[in-house]
């Protein structure tokens, strides 16, 4: 089974791309892989940000709540 994908374009800074092609090098890796591992991180990184500050924002109702009744 074949995953769609799609390909974007972005702009690095010098000293970014350079980081990026200098860790491709390392990991003996494609430097697209690189980039796609980044995303993927950043994604995860926001996904659990919001899911904690929801949980945040229920446990301040649940207090208000508690405290008013």
């Amino acid at each position: 089974m074949t995953i769609a994908t799609r390909t974007f374009t972005v702009q690095l800074a010098v000293r970014l791309a350079e980081e990026r092609d200098a860790r491709a090098g390392l990991l003996a890796c494609p430097r697209r892989w690189i980039a796609k591992e980044a995303l993927i991180g950043y994604l995860a990184r926001e996904k659990e940000k919001r899911r904690r500050i929801r949980e945040g924002l229920d446990d301040v109702a649940r207090q208000y709540g508690t405290c008013h009744d």
